[in-house]
Formats: C-alpha cells, structure tokens, sequence
C-alpha cells in the first residue's frame, strides 16, 4: 500500500493556490517560508477588512470579497473585473470551517477564536465592541465601550444644561440645535 505525504501535498496545493493569487515564490520547489505565511490574511477583505465568512463570492479572476461589500461593488478592487452571481471559492469556505479567526474586536480585549462560519455570529454579540453615540439624531461621532456610555451620557447631558441659558435668550442658536 503507498502512503500519501498529506504535508507536502497540502503545501504544494497551498503553494498553488497563492501563486494563483499573485504571491511569488523566491525558490523553486516547496516554499521554505510557507510555514510562516499566515493564511488567514488571504481571509481578508480588501475593502472593509473583515474577516470573509461563506458563503465566499469571488470575480471571475478567484479575488474574494465579503458578502457586505460585494452588493456594493461593481467591480473587483483587486483586479477590476466582473463578479460572476454564482462564482463562489468552495477551497476557501472550506478552509474557513477549520480554521479559527480572531474576534475583530481583539484590539478593544476580546479573545475569543472561532472558525470562519461562526466567527460573524460571535462578534454580532462579543460584549467588547464599541458602541456608538446612544441619542439619536445627534451628529456625534462618539465611540466607546460599554462601561463607557455612562459617563459620555452624563459629560453629554452637563454639556447641554450648560447651553439650555444660552439657548432660551438666542432663538437663532435654537434654530441651529434642531
């Protein structure tokens, strides 16, 4: 019976699949630097960031895109080519499936990992994501965390005491708050 290197096999289609991508390597061969190429960045979508989760939609050139972006995008941003409707990577959502993806809110202290097809559903609840300004209709580009939003709701309430004076002797000035 002949046994099969699966290491060498996966790093050769891994090795494959970046030179697809437009990744050189500086030797022929096995790449001796693929065991510390981070795959996870090929993961990334080149217009928000984020990590793309299944199901992957790719343009006619393999590129992928996020689900969120590509509705937005008549073009690839990496090549400029067309998006086929049903062009999707199924190698990548594959792979997405065992590999774990840190939260994006890592920066702000979660630490949470999950694979590609959950990662999305993690970070929708992750308790370390900034919120935003709570009032609406204010133009106000607060962010923070969520101990935070109490002390910006009393700074942003002692702010407004301090213009109501000022605000019932200037009609104009009221003109301009609404």
């Amino acid at each position: 019976m002949k046994s099969i290197d699966l290491q060498n096999m996966s790093s050769s289609i891994l090795a494959d699949s970046l030179d697809s991508l437009g990744y050189e390597s500086s030797s022929p061969g096995p790449n001796p630097n693929l065991a510390s190429f981070d795959i996870k960045t090929l993961f990334e979508c080149p217009v928000c960031y984020n990590v793309i989760t299944p199901p992957i939609r790719q343009c006619i050139n393999g590129h992928p895109v996020c689900a969120k972006c590509i509705c937005r995008l008549s073009a690839c941003p990496t090549c400029r080519s067309t998006y086929e409707i049903q062009g999707r990577n199924l190698m990548m959502e594959k792979l997405s499936s065992i590999i774990d993806f840190p939260c994006r809110f890592s920066k702000f202290g979660c630490s949470r990992l999950a694979k590609g097809d959950s990662i999305e559903r993690h970070e929708i609840k992750c308790r370390y994501q900034p919120y935003k300004c709570p009032y609406p209709g204010q133009v106000c580009s607060w962010e923070g965390m969520i101990n935070e939003v109490l002390i910006f709701i009393i700074r942003f309430w002692i702010t407004l005491k301090h213009l109501t004076p000022i605000l019932q002797s200037n009609p104009v000035a009221r003109l301009y708050l609404l």
